[in-house]
């Protein structure tokens, strides 16, 4: 009513305008000029509101760092990083755990689910006995064919048995080396790396023509042995005080089964198999050891690229992000294993 009063009166004004000077132009005021004052005012309001969002958008992007924010990758693990209540950095390649875990001891599981297969947990437990289990595959893959071995090349008992020495000694002297290592590169890394060493003289198995050339075979095969420092340390790694015993003998335990499994599989099923192929007992026994240089290397391979070295993601990754002690060498840790008489 108020605008249509105005515009009334507007229009009277004109009216006595046009009386006094014809020739004059009478302004009209209608609704639409109103209209677009009020519109004209609405949008000088909005270019204020906006310049002061601007101002606060630039002060905000100068007080807070700037982030990206990447999709695409929803199924890998997510990272976080915050600080913990000691007010030190805290850094994990995994958002949360299928476990129950205990921050205090560096995330480490407290409970051990043997049906489940996730990471990081429960996938290094699994990988640990396996990756055990295949290195007594390619261990102990010569002993059920030492006798047609000792046909084709005339071994004597002393032969036998210095091949066999030989073996078991170069495990003794790995698993010095392998303990202080793991404390630098994880288990992960030394189980695969050692898996796929000890798989190529396996495979040249056939090529061995003498008493020494099995002998010095057998002492690089007898390298799979050291595995069981990385067994150990690996379940050592994942697991509480209050559980890592368990986890430690069922991991070495179910390994351990690869000795027994080993010849019975060599000896009873694959031996059979290569000598009806090849129609030769000596054909046979020379190519039936690829089969476990094989398995060993995939599984080198695929544990490398599976698990992790500790709860919160590999070593490279902390030592990365300065979580990692700088200070821990092989020889540190080996010196400090020597003067540490609980070892």
């Amino acid at each position: 009513q108020q605008q249509q009063q105005q515009v009334n009166n507007n229009n009277n004004n004109n009216t006595e305008q046009t009386r006094k000077n014809p020739y004059s132009q009478p302004t009209t005021t209608t609704m639409s000029s109103i209209a677009g004052d009020s519109l004209f005012d609405g949008f000088s309001e909005l270019d204020e509101h906006t310049e002061n969002l601007d101002v606060h958008h630039q002060r905000v992007r100068e007080t807070q760092p700037f982030q990206i924010s990447v999709s695409g990758a929803s199924n890998q693990p997510q990272q976080q990083r915050r600080t913990d209540k000691d007010g030190k950095i805290y850094w994990s390649k995994y958002k949360r755990y299928e476990l129950e875990v205990d921050p205090d001891q560096d995330d480490k599981a407290k409970e051990i689910l043997i049906c489940t297969f996730k990471r990081p947990h429960m996938r290094a437990f699994h990988c640990a006995w396996w990756a055990f289990f295949i290195a007594f595959f390619i261990w102990f893959a010569i002993n059920p064919l030492i006798p047609d071995i000792r046909d084709s090349l005339n071994l004597s008992n002393d032969d036998i048995w210095s091949s066999s020495i030989a073996g078991v000694g170069s495990t003794i002297l790995m698993r010095f080396l392998l303990g202080p290592l793991c404390d630098v590169y994880g288990a992960r890394v030394l189980f695969s790396i050692v898996l796929c060493l000890a798989a190529i003289p396996t495979a040249l198995t056939g090529l061995v023509q003498t008493p020494s050339g099995l002998i010095v075979l057998r002492s690089f095969i007898g390298v799979a042995g050291g595995t069981f420092v990385m067994c150990q340390y690996w379940t050592s790694r994942m697991f509480t005080k209050e559980v890592v015993g368990t986890a430690n003998a069922l991991v070495g335990g179910w390994g351990n089964l690869g000795a027994g499994v080993t010849n019975l599989l060599m000896g009873s099923v694959l031996m059979p198999i290569f000598e009806s192929l090849t129609g030769d007992v000596e054909s046979a026994w020379r190519s039936v050891c690829v089969v476990p240089a094989v398995v060993a290397f995939v599984t080198g391979i695929a544990v490398w690229h599976i698990s992790d070295d500790c709860p919160k993601g590999n070593y490279s990754d902390l030592k990365i992000r300065g979580l990692f002690s700088s200070t821990m060498t092989v020889q540190s840790s080996f010196t400090r294993a020597c003067w540490n008489w609980n070892t």
